[in-house]
C-alpha cells in the first residue's frame, strides 16, 4: 500500500536524522555534570567494586553494566562510549516502530517513532538511564497494548517484553513504577473486554511483578552482595530530594508548565500538556466506543469504562510524575504521556480511527519539531548552554595520560583550559607523592579517577550531589571518610559542588581553595606554616636562579617596569616564587605562541582586613594592550593564601603582567609568579647573543675542534679558557641549534682536583629559545678520571644549545676540572 510506503520512507528519514543529530554532538561536550557518573560508573566496576556495599549509588547495576561492553567493543574513551547512544537511539526506534505499525499503522508508527527517537534517545549520545528507562517504558506498554500478538515463548514479542523488564527494573525506578502499573491496566483492560482469559491475566501480572521488580533487585542483591535495606537506603532513602518532589503533583502548574526549565533551544516546553490534552480526546473516543459496542456479561461496558478512566488517569499523572522527578530536559520525560496516549489508542480498539491516528500523528510531529530542534542546537548534551556558537570548542589532541579518555572530544575552551591544568596539577602531586591515593575527584570529575583507582574512597558516592547521593545528617560521617585514607586535595567543577552545610563549613576551614582556569576548583589542604617570609633579592640571584627557586623553565636577565629593582624570591605553602608587595608591572618582551604558569600571593604578617588583589596579564600588538587573562581575589584572616594557574596564547606578541593590590594591609602581601613554562616558542627571531644564565657574567669566545662556541663563566674568579686549559669553576658553553630534532653530543673530560668543601659537579644539556628554557638532559659526574658524553635534541627549531656544569651543592666549589673535548 502507498501509506505503507509513505510510512517506511518516514522511518528511514527519521533513523538518518537520528544519526545526523548523533554525528553532530558525540565528539562535542562543554560539560561533564550527568556522563562523568556514568563513565565512573563502569570505572568502579574495573576496580571490582560493587554498588551499595563499595560505594553509594542511587543508580542501579543498568548505568553500570550497559556501558561497559560498549567500551569493550568500541574502545575504552569518551568517543567509543558514544557509540552505544548510537545503538540505542537506532535500535530503539526500529523496536518501537515494529510493536506500533501492526495496529496504528506505518505513517503513524513511524511518527511516533520520530517523536521518541528525536525528543527522547537523540538527547544523549551516550548510553544514559533516562533514555534506557524510556525506551523500556515504550516496549512493555507497546506489546501489553495489543496482548493477541504477544504471550507465548515462540513470539519474539515475549523475549523483548521479558528483557525491556528486566533491564527497566536494574534502571530507573520511577521509570519502572511506571511501566508496571500501566502494564498491569492494560493487561486489566484486556482480561475485562474478553481479549484474553484471567488465567493470562493472573499470569501476566506475575511476569510483570517477577521479571520487572523481584528477579532484577534478587539479582542486584545477589551480585553486590548488599543486603535489601542496603539497597533500599541507597536507591530510595538517599534520593530524598526526589521523592519530595513527587508532592509538586497535586499543584496545577505541574499539568501546565515543565517543573524544570534548565534547558534551552526548547521551542515549545510544554509538550505534556498537549500529550494529556491529546490522551483526554482519545479517552473520549474510546469511551464512545465502549458505548456503541454490545457487549457480553463478562465485558460490561461500565467496567470497561471504569478500567479506562483509571488506565487513562495513570497515564496523564504518571506522565507528568516523569516530568517531575528526572531533573531532565522536558522533551524526553514528557514522552511518558505520548507513549501512553499511543498504548491506550492499541488497546482500546480505537487505532483503526482516522481521529486518532490524525491526533496521535500531529502531536507526534509537535515532539519531532521540538526534540529535533532541541538535538540539533546541543540543548542537552551542552548541558543548558544558552550560547549555540561552537566556534569556542576546541578538539583535545595529544591529550595528556590523565585526560587520555576524553580524546579528541572537541571542548568548550574554559573547560579545555582547565582540565589541561588540572592535569598539570595531578602530575605534580605524582611526582611528589608517587601517586593520588590522598586525591578526591568530586562533582564532573568523578571520570578521574578511572586510571589511578588508589584515589578511589570506598563508601563514597559514584557522584557527589546533596539531596540524591548525599544527606545533611552526613557531616560526620565525611569527615571520618576524609580522615580515614587522609583526603588532602579535592578536585570538582565549582557550579556543580553540593556538600552537607555542616561539611562545608568544615572544608572551608581544614582547605584552602585554588581555581584552575574558570570551571575546576582543587580544595588544598592546610598546612601549619610560619608567617616570616625569607626574601632574595632577584638582582642577587645565582645561576638558573628561576629554575632553582620558582620551578619556572624560563630564563630572564632582565626586567622592565614599575619595581623592577625590587623583586624578590619569596617563600609560600608551594615553594618560592618572584615578586614584590604594591603595584608592579613586568614587562616580558621575548615573542612566544603559549605561556603557562601560577599567579601566587601571599602575607608576611597576619591580616585584620581584607585585601584586594588584581592581576592581568596582557598582550601588546604595537603598544596596543589586549586583555588575555584578568582575576581579581580577596585574601582574608582565613585565607592569607592564594594561587591560581594560568595559560595564555599571546601568539608571538609581547607580554605584560600586572598586579594591584588595594586595603589597609596591602604592604603586607606579596604578590607574583612562579612555575612559568612555555610550551611552544613558534617562529621567531633569535637573539644574536647567546642566552647567558648568569645575570651579571661576561663572555669570551674561543674556536674548539673547528666549531665555533661561546664560554660564560659563571663566577667572579678570573678564568682562562683556550683550547687546552682545563677549566675548574663552573661554566656554560653555549652553540646555536637551527634544526629541530638533530642529536646534539658534548663531550668533557673530567680529572679530580683536591679541594677543601667542594662538591661532585651536574652536568646539564639544556636548549634555549626566545626565554624558554629546557633541560634536555643532566646528571651528577663521578669523582674520577675520564671522558663523559651527554645528549638530547631541541623540542623546536633555533635557539641555542647549552652545557652547563654547576656544583651539585649551591654555594661550594667543584672538586674536579673539565676540558670540553668535543661538542657535535
Amino acid at each position: 500500500m502507498k501509506s505503507t510506503r509513505y510510512g517506511y520512507a518516514i522511518l528511514v528519514l527519521i533513523l538518518v536524522g537520528a544519526t545526523i543529530l548523533w554525528l553532530r554532538n558525540r565528539d562535542i561536550l562543554s560539560d561533564l555534570y550527568d556522563y562523568s557518573s556514568m563513565i565512573t560508573a563502569a570505572g568502579k566496576i574495573e576496580a571490582g567494586l560493587k554498588p551499595y556495599t563499595d560505594f553509594r549509588s542511587t543508580m542501579q547495576s543498568a548505568c553500570y553494566l550497559l556501558p561497559q561492553p560498549v567500551e569493550w567493543i568500541f574502545g575504552r574513551s569518551y568517543l567509543g562510549l558514544t557509540w552505544g547512544g548510537l545503538i540505542l537511539s537506532l535500535g530503539g526506534a526500529l523496536a518501537v516502530f515494529a510493536l506500533l505499525r501492526p495496529s496504528l499503522g506505518a505513517i503513524t508508527a513511524a511518527l511516533i517513532t520520530g517523536a521518541v527517537s528525536w525528543a527522547g534517545f537523540a538527547q544523549h549520545v551516550i548510553i544514559f538511564y533516562n533514555p534506557v528507562g524510556l525506551l523500556c517504558l515504550a516496549v512493555v506498554v507497546f506489546v501489553l497494548a495489543n496482548p493477541t500478538r504477544g504471550g507465548n515463548l515462540r513470539d519474539w514479542r515475549t523475549w523483548l517484553l521479558c528483557v525491556a523488564l528486566l533491564i527497566g527494573g536494574a534502571n530507573k525506578i520511577n521509570f519502572q513504577a511506571l511501566t508496571i502499573g500501566l502494564g498491569g491496566l492494560l493487561t486489566l483492560r484486556a482480561g475485562a473486554s474478553g481479549v484474553i482469559g484471567w488465567r493470562r491475566v493472573l499470569a501476566t501480572w506475575g511476569a510483570l511483578l517477577g521479571f520487572g521488580l523481584f528477579i532484577p533487585i534478587g539479582l542486584e542483591l545477589w551480585w553486590t552482595g548488599a543486603t535489601p535495606n542496603e539497597w533500599y537506603f541507597n536507591v530510595v532513602g538517599l534520593a530524598e530530594a526526589r521523592v519530595s518532589y513527587v508532592s509538586k503533583i497535586f499543584t496545577l502548574k505541574a499539568y501546565l508548565a515543565p517543573t524544570y526549565t534548565l534547558h534551552k533551544h526548547v521551542l515549545f516546553e510544554s509538550l505534556h500538556t498537549v500529550g494529556l490534552l491529546a490522551l483526554g480526546l482519545l479517552t473520549m473516543m474510546a469511551w464512545r466506543q465502549i458505548s456503541r459496542q454490545k457487549f457480553s456479561e463478562a465485558a460490561h461496558p461500565h467496567v470497561l469504562q471504569a478500567v479506562l478512566c483509571l488506565t487513562a488517569l495513570a497515564m496523564g499523572v504518571g506522565g507528568v510524575l516523569l516530568t517531575i522527578t528526572n531533573v531532565e530536559i522536558i522533551t524526553l520525560t514528557s514522552l511518558g504521556v505520548l507513549v501512553g496516549a499511543a498504548a491506550l489508542t492499541m488497546s482500546h480498539n480505537i487505532a483503526h480511527l482516522k481521529a486518532s491516528r490524525i491526533v496521535l500523528g500531529g502531536v507526534a510531529l509537535i515532539w519531532i519539531t521540538t526534540g529535533g530542534f532541541a538535538a540539533w542546537k546541543g540543548a542537552r548534551t551542552l548541558y543548558a548552554r544558552s550560547d549555540v556558537d561552537r566556534t569556542p570548542f576546541v578538539r583535545l589532541e595529544n591529550a595528556p595520560s590523565e585526560l587520555a579518555y576524553l580524546e579528541g572530544v572537541r571542548l568548550d575552551a574554559d573547560l579545555r583550559e582547565s582540565l589541561l591544568l588540572t592535569a598539570k596539577e595531578i602530575q605534580k602531586i605524582k611526582a611528589g607523592n608517587g601517586n593520588l591515593s590522598g586525591v578526591l575527584f568530586g562533582p564532573t570529575l568523578e571520570w578521574m579517577e578511572r586510571d589511578t583507582p588508589e584515589s578511589i574512597l570506598r563508601g563514597m558516592p559514584v557522584w557527589y550531589d546533596l539531596g540524591t547521593s548525599l544527606q545533611q545528617s552526613d557531616t560526620s560521617w565525611l569527615i571520618d571518610r576524609f580522615e580515614s585514607k587522609p583526603i588532602d586535595r579535592i578536585f570538582l567543577h565549582p557550579d556543580w559542588e553540593s556538600w552537607p552545610a555542616d561539611f562545608h563549613i568544615w572544608l572551608n576551614q581544614n582547605f584552602r581553595t585554588i581555581p584552575l582556569g574558570q570551571v575546576v576548583k582543587l580544595y588544598e589542604r592546610r598546612t601549619k606554616r610560619n608567617l616570616a617570609r625569607t626574601a632574595m633579592t632577584f638582582a642577587d640571584s645565582s645561576a638558573l636562579a628561576m629554575l632553582d627557586h620558582t620551578g619556572s623553565q624560563i630564563h630572564v636577565r632582565r626586567t622592565q617596569g614599575e619595581a623592577a629593582q625590587l623583586l624578590t624570591f619569596t617563600s609560600s605553602p608551594w615553594g618560592d616564587y618572584f615578586g614584590t608587595s604594591g603595584n608592579w608591572t613586568w614587562a616580558w618582551d621575548h615573542p612566544v605562541r603559549t605561556v603557562e604558569g601560577m599567579f601566587v600571593a601571599t602575607t608576611a604578617t597576619k591580616l585584620t582586613t581584607a585585601v584586594q588583589i588584581d592581576y592581568r596579564i596582557l598582550s601588546l600588538i604595537d603598544d596596543n594592550p589586549i586583555v588575555l587573562s584578568t582575576r581579581t581575589i580577596t585574601l582574608t584572616p582565613d585565607q592569607p593564601d592564594f594561587r591560581a594557574p594560568f595559560r595564555v596564547e599571546p601568539n608571538g606578541t609581547r607580554l605584560v603582567f600586572e598586579i594591584e593590590t588595594s586595603g589597609d594591609q596591602s604592604n603586607s602581601v606579596t604578590a607574583g609568579w612562579r612555575e612559568i613554562r612555555i610550551p611552544h616558542v613558534g617562529d621567531t627571531q633569535d637573539e644574536g647573543v647567546p642566552p647567558g644564565l648568569n645575570i651579571t657574567g661576561t663572555a669570551r669566545r674561543t674556536i674548539l675542534a673547528a666549531d665555533d662556541f661561546i664560554w660564560l663563566r659563571i663566577s667572579g674568579e678570573s678564568q682562562s679558557a683556550g683550547e687546552n686549559d682545563p677549566i675548574t669553576v663552573p661554566f656554560e658553553a653555549w652553540k646555536s641549534a637551527p634544526v629541530a630534532g638533530k642529536r646534539w653530543q658534548a663531550t668533557v673530560h673530567v680529572s679530580p682536583q683536591t679541594k677543601a668543601d667542594s662538591t661532585p659537579p651536574i652536568v646539564m644539556l639544556v636548549w634555549c629559545k626566545s626565554t624558554r628554557l629546557e633541560i634536555i638532559h643532566q646528571e651528577v659526574l663521578p669523582i674520577q678520571t675520564g671522558s663523559y658524553s651527554i645528549e638530547g635534541r631541541p623540542p623546536e627549531s633555533g635557539g641555542w644549545m647549552g652545557l652547563i656544569v654547576r656544583p651539585l651543592q649551591r654555594d661550594k666549589s667543584l672538586n674536579t676540572q673539565f676540558k670540553i673535548e668535543g661538542w657535535q
